[in-house]
């Protein structure tokens, strides 16, 4: 019975440090992330963010890999930027709609806060999940 205890703990202890060395670098980055993103876009207008957010995947073009950010909207685009992988661009002007999406987006559900969809003159749709009422505001900015 000790052995197995043993071995219980060795197992759970192990999970627990590779979570550990998975995850403290990316919570790092997003942390940092924010402050990076003004300084970088510090020649254009933000209008919101930046905020925390995940992406949802796409229809087309911007791939359908799902991953948290951050979103940053400036008076002239729409930007994304993953912990992990490729940064979303997209220009205000090809921005031709935005709606909340309830439920699913892609087959996919989420924790119960809706999609905020970005419909592109080309025609994808780009989802991305905010924490609480910060996709209805990103709905209303994107609005204006």
């Amino acid at each position: 019975m000790t052995t197995t205890i043993g071995m219980v703990l060795a197992i759970v202890g192990g999970v627990t440090a590779i979570n550990l060395l998975v995850w403290l670098p990316i919570l790092r980055k997003l942390k940092r992330m924010p402050d990076e993103l003004r300084a970088e876009l510090a020649t254009e207008t933000i209008v919101a963010g930046p905020d925390r957010c995940a992406f949802a995947g796409s229809t087309k073009s911007f791939g359908k890999v799902r991953g948290l950010g951050m979103a940053v909207l400036t008076n002239e685009r729409f930007l994304f930027r993953k912990a992990i992988g490729k940064q979303i661009v997209i220009p205000r002007a090809e921005i031709s709609t935005a709606r909340l999406e309830r439920g699913a987006f892609l087959g996919a559900r989420n924790r119960g806060y809706p999609y905020l969809v970005l419909m592109t003159t080309d025609g994808a749709d780009v989802g991305f999940v905010f924490d609480g009422a910060t996709g209805e505001q990103w709905l209303a900015t994107l609005a204006r």
